[in-house]
């Protein structure tokens, strides 16, 4: 008790600190409108169809706080110390996100079905190391389709997003310097001096990175939504608007009040007008992130005036402090509740979940991400938050590969199971349609039947044709041959299902295929973090 007492007090003082410095307490209740339009959209609450665009206002945020902190140090001392920069990341966003990851891989591994668990472990791993949202592409036939179950780990692709951000943004504003400082001779302090060089590289980033993504959204929908390159420009508005504060804060207070409301409202329209068929990101995405560009931009000059005074409420507030918390437990705990309750969960059921998320985010924040974040022998080392930040990492790696060992490899390893053989009278010749229905709810009799006699089996039968252990290569060759397209296979995002032109001879049987064709899973973009449709 006397640790959480004293941990609440020094939040307090935090918090103190940051409104005297200038803390900008709309941004931190604007987190809070992005946390829940995605939570709730995954909850699946009617007229939020959109609320994944919650992920392109945390964009914004993240392009706007990290390049106006990487300018003004940059500004100040004519560099950036990378291990501070770096140290500071590492310290406020491994430590939670490694824990989560091993909460969710070890919960995976017990209640997820061993073919499941072994897939969604494997996800763990690569989130835990940031690249999980190429990940994600690469097993395009496995998760985009809609066909498969979502892996509890999808949500990463956004932390994969924003690690990767990191890495190449501060690099990239001293490189801008370096190469003023050859082409003028100036100095380190003359050659941060001047914005307009930076403003400048941010407008090629974001024109370069959104025509890009405008392209892949239609031929490549699933790498244009999870990579860095075509959502660089998300993020370099948010600099943008970083880098011209000057210019917002001049604006006449009614204008910025406008201004500021007209950007929350096209967040809100983005939130109720797109839905899970929506192209995206495309042109669509342009509505959320000028959105919260404009409400940012307004906030320069009146933070707590106009919307500024509703994101700045003690409860949106509170929101936005664990919305880093809540985005790591909200998709784990609704993809993971299922199958612990033993059945499907219906609305009021995945927002309790959800609310439920909402408690262990607080408890992270609480008892592991400010402890370790305010730690005085932590923040005052780079070196010590660098190495939080890899054991952290290290120790989710570890935590997947062991219990890849440890769950059960069901493949091939039950009893032999009894040759399937599935027939249907033909219809006589010149019967009628009622036949042919008796005759095809005969077939299906015999499938159902089937299907529940396998339905407590704890092994895939030894005798499997074709094995189990090559599902993965079956898929891939169903997709060379016409049957579905994967995201990377140049589909049109939105086109229709492929109507079948053929179909095999009346009567089949089991062993009879039928061909090509039936339906192209072609129906992108993903509906927001998680799910995606066929």
């Amino acid at each position: 008790m006397r640790h959480a007492d004293s941990v609440s007090r020094g939040e307090e003082l935090q918090d103190r600190r940051r409104d005297r410095a200038g803390f900008r307490t709309d941004i931190e209740g604007l987190r809070a409108i992005a946390v829940l339009g995605v939570v709730l959209f995954h909850a699946g609450m009617p007229g939020l169809g959109g609320g994944y665009v919650g992920v392109d206002v945390f964009f914004v945020i993240s392009g706007f706080l990290i390049t106006g902190l990487l300018w003004r140090e940059a500004n100040t001392t004519g560099t950036v110390r990378l291990r501070s920069f770096y140290g500071a990341r590492a310290r406020r966003l491994l430590p939670a996100s490694a824990a989560v990851g091993v909460v969710t891989m070890i919960g995976s591994a017990i209640l997820l079905p061993p073919l499941q668990a072994t897939t969604a472990i494997g996800d763990g791993i690569a989130s835990s190391l940031y690249i999980g949202n190429y990940w994600f592409i690469v097993r395009g036939g496995d998760y985009f389709s809609g066909h498969l179950p979502q892996s509890p780990f999808l949500h990463y692709w956004s932390l994969g997003v924003e690690e990767q951000f990191y890495l190449v943004w501060a690099p990239m504003l001293l490189a801008t310097a370096w190469l003023i400082r050859r082409a003028r001779k100036r100095s380190r302090i003359e050659a941060t001096a001047a914005r307009r060089p930076y403003v400048l590289v941010l407008a090629l980033v974001v024109v370069v990175s959104f025509a890009v993504s405008l392209v892949l959204t239609y031929v490549m929908a699933a790498a244009a939504f999870f990579s860095l390159p075509t959502r660089a420009w998300q993020l370099g508005i948010g600099g943008l608007v970083a880098l011209t504060t000057t210019q917002w804060s001049r604006m006449p207070p009614r204008i910025t009040t406008v201004v500021g409301w007209t950007g929350l409202a096209l967040i809100f329209l983005s939130c109720i007008w797109f839905d899970p068929t929506t192209l995206f990101p495309g042109t669509s995405a342009l509505l959320p992130t000028l959105g919260a560009a404009l409400l940012i931009g307004a906030g320069c000059a009146t933070p707590t005036q106009g919307c500024g005074r509703l994101l700045s409420l003690p409860p949106m507030r509170a929101i936005g402090r664990i919305s880093y918390s809540w985005y790591l437990w909200h998709w784990p705990v609704l993809i993971l509740a299922p199958a612990a309750v033993g059945h499907a969960l219906g609305l009021s059921g995945r927002l309790t979940a959800a609310l439920a998320s909402a408690g262990l985010a607080w408890l992270t924040l609480r008892y592991l991400e400010n402890p370790l974040r305010f730690a005085r022998s932590v923040r005052t080392s780079p070196w010590r938050s660098l190495a939080l930040g890899a054991v952290a990492t290290t120790t989710a790696v570890a935590v997947g590969a062991a219990l890849i060992l440890v769950v059960p490899n069901p493949i091939g390893r039950g009893a032999p199971g009894d040759p399937l053989t599935i027939t249907a009278p033909p219809a006589p010749a010149g019967a009628g349609p009622a036949a042919y229905d008796i005759a095809v709810q005969q077939a299906f009799a015999q499938v159902q039947a089937a299907v529940a006699n396998s339905a407590d089996l704890q092994a895939v039968p030894a005798n499997l044709d074709p094995p189990l252990v090559n599902a993965a290569a079956e898929l891939r060759a169903l997709a060379h041959n016409g049957c579905m397209r994967l995201p990377y296979q140049g589909a049109s995002p939105n086109a229709p299902p492929a109507i079948p032109n053929r179909l095999p001879p009346w009567p089949w049987s089991a062993t009879h295929t039928p061909p090509c064709g039936i339906q192209h899973f072609s129906s992108w973009p993903p509906n927001g973090n998680g799910g995606w449709r066929p």
